[in-house]
């Protein structure tokens, strides 16, 4: 029991420690600036005010609707006890010209953020930071200087259009636009009723399946590989190429090769039909000898539809340890219909 205790006071610390943590900084997105932000008390003779910010990147994952997006994330913020402003110093002016700069650095941040998106070496995001903070702390040295340390109004007005435009056209998709390999690769497993027709669908009842394969795909080409077991039971007497009686079980399988094309695929829906080769074989015991089964096979030619509700995606911008690779996945339900006609009485 005191185990349990000590383990439950350890996590209330680290909660509240983390949670300490979070409100002395204050994102960008968390609204504009205002003196209540400028809790630190050091001050630096000749200046009057700082504002403590960082740029930074951080993985993590969201969920958007039906996509969850993996990324490595750029992030800016400042420390609310580290900036400062001197009390009888505080004005709206001095306010608006530590806003640009907070604005800089968001415009940096969104800058940031894009080649992150683009780097395939997960290493070189802490270089692609360090180079973007450079360019950030010399367009804020320019800033200072030009409006002298926010004293030129003029000259912060200026810089607030111009970071204000900057911002206003480089808005960001919560999900950024990203090209898709033109090769893929999947695997299905599902279940499904078989029905047989003509002489055999007299005779047999519909079967019950279990149904997998893989599919791998060329831009809108899909090559599917599947495989069916399955089992049925006669219905009536059957003289083919093997008899079987009434009440008799009866294991089907079939393994096929296809070539789909995607008719329409959009963001919910994929419509593939297909074309292919296999083959099919019935089973059964056989009666003197228990351990040995007697069959019936052919060759068989198929077509159909292959129709997938996608219900979930996942997009992975960060690349991979080995090979830099980035991840684009779907989970999709299938319904897959399709017919192939054989003869056993030939």
């Amino acid at each position: 029991m005191k185990n349990i205790f000590f383990l439950l006071i350890f996590s209330l610390l680290t909660f509240s420690t983390l949670t300490a943590q979070q409100n002395n900084f204050k994102y960008w997105t968390e609204g504009p600036l205002n003196w209540e932000d400028f809790r630190g008390q050091y001050f630096t003779p000749g200046m009057d005010c700082e504002l403590k910010y960082y740029l930074t990147h951080v993985t993590d994952k969201h969920k958007y609707d039906d996509t969850t997006l993996s990324r490595i994330t750029a992030g800016c913020y400042i420390d609310k006890n580290l900036s400062w402003a001197r009390p009888e110093r505080q004005s709206f002016q001095l306010l608006e010209y530590n806003q640009v700069a907070f604005d800089i650095v968001e415009l940096h941040r969104r800058k940031l953020q894009i080649q992150l998106d683009k780097t395939g070496i997960l290493y070189m995001a802490d270089e692609e930071t360090r180079s973007i903070a450079s360019k950030c702390e010399q367009m804020l040295s320019q800033f200072r200087h030009e409006a002298q340390q926010g004293i030129d109004y003029p000259a912060v007005i200026r810089w607030r259009h111009f970071i204000d435009n900057e911002l206003n056209s480089s808005v960001e998709n919560r999900i950024p636009a990203f090209t898709k390999r033109n090769f893929g690769y999947g695997m299905h497993i599902g279940f499904g009723p078989g029905f047989a027709s003509g002489s055999l669908g007299e005779h047999l009842a519909p079967s019950a399946n279990l149904i997998y394969g893989f599919d791998v795909a060329y831009k809108n080409a899909t090559f599917f590989i599947c495989a069916t077991l399955g089992g049925s039971k006669a219905k009536a007497d059957y003289y083919g190429r093997i008899g079987f009686s009434q009440d008799e079980r009866v294991g089907i399988a079939i393994i096929d090769g296809s070539v789909g094309y995607a008719a329409i695929n959009n963001t919910k829906i994929k419509l593939s039909p297909f074309a292919g080769i296999g083959a099919l074989e019935f089973s059964k015991r056989n009666p003197t000898e228990p351990v040995t089964t007697k069959t019936m096979s052919k060759v068989v030619f198929l077509f159909g539809l292959n129709a997938d509700y996608k219900i979930r995606k996942n997009v992975s911008l960060i690349p991979s340890q080995f090979l830099g690779m980035k991840e684009y996945s779907e989970f999709d339900v299938r319904a897959r219909l399709y017919l192939d006609k054989c003869s056993f009485f030939a």
